[in-house]
């Protein structure tokens, strides 16, 4: 397509997005029975949030997260906002297929089944790569020869197996449950799996992965009536990037808040509401939906403004 159908389709796209998005063409399809709803990442930022506001509208609540103590506070926190709420949780290790496994038993027998499935948790790493995978040690290089892993290598590693292995293994023992109660698997994945941006490689990787998973998941299980969701937001203000793994120590007492970031209570608002209407996807703001569709058809440009921002320009 040249500039010009590109620059022309611009207008048509925007108009079918509002049409898309309008009150008219998306209903809520939530029923008068109160949700049955396990969130995977609940103990801190989006997931815990999340917890509180199903928490508010009665929902039957499973909470999975690796920390015991911030797990009970989330707990303790959703039933002081609704007395009535029943709401348990489950201490587990989602990058473990036993802990999972274990996880969506202990779901099914305490619920009687799941309505929705909340994928939250994940890792941030923030370094170029140059940074993460430069030249190593001797030393280090010696252990790798002999068949151990380099640092660069194990960071690889959890951020996969957080980010994408984890997810993709809950999904393969909650979804029976799902398919019996034509239920909802909701992901919280990031901006950076559709538009990837400097810093941000192993992250996008990552997130960009899971987009595929859950695209390709949602086809294959549509006819069996269960809903996939994918919301996208940008800048949230939680403590991940503070939590990154390959933030400096120094780094980690510090807190880094993007002046361009939203409140948590806004971004779970909207993914309520996208799960809520069982949408495809939701960019959250919407604005970023514009910045995609951009990069979609002026790609170069996208990516000089994004090198000029984070400084990786000639």
């Amino acid at each position: 397509m040249g500039w010009l159908g590109a620059i022309l389709s611009l207008p048509a796209a925007v108009v079918l997005w509002i049409i898309v998005r309008s009150p008219l063409a998306r209903r809520t399809t939530v029923s008068d029975k109160p949700q049955r709803v396990v969130i995977i990442g609940a103990s801190s930022g989006i997931g815990c949030q999340l917890a509180k506001d199903y928490a508010q509208r009665g929902a039957r609540l499973i909470l999975v997260a690796r920390r015991s103590e911030m797990l009970k506070q989330v707990v303790d926190e959703c039933q002081q906002l609704n007395a009535a709420c029943e709401c348990s949780y489950v201490v587990a290790d989602i990058t473990s297929e036993a802990d999972v496994s274990r996880c969506a038993q202990r779901s099914t027998e305490i619920l009687g089944g799941i309505d929705v499935l909340v994928l939250c948790s994940g890792v941030l790493s923030i370094r170029p790569f140059d940074q993460l995978c430069g030249p190593m040690s001797s030393k280090e290089l010696e252990r790798v020869q002999n068949g151990g892993a380099s640092e660069s290598y194990q960071l690889i590693d959890m951020i996969f197996k957080t980010n994408v292995y984890g997810p993709i293994l809950c999904t393969k023992y909650f979804l029976p449950e799902l398919v019996k109660s034509k239920g909802q698997i909701v992901v919280v994945g990031s901006l950076a799996g559709t538009v990837a941006a400097p810093t941000r490689s192993l992250y996008a990787s990552t997130k960009f992965a899971l987009m595929g998973f859950f695209n390709a998941l949602r086809i294959e299980y549509g006819h069996r009536g269960v809903a996939v969701t994918i919301v996208l937001p940008g800048s949230v203000r939680t403590d991940l990037r503070r939590s990154a793994l390959d933030s400096p120590t120094a780094e980690r007492q510090m807190n880094f808040v993007s002046p361009t970031a939203i409140p948590v209570t806004r971004c779970s608002e909207e993914i309520l509401l996208a799960a809520d209407r069982r949408e495809r996807e939701r960019y959250i703001p919407a604005k970023y939906w514009f910045a995609a569709l951009v990069h979609f058809f002026f790609p170069a440009i996208v990516d000089g403004f994004a090198a000029k921002k984070y400084g990786f320009v000639n």
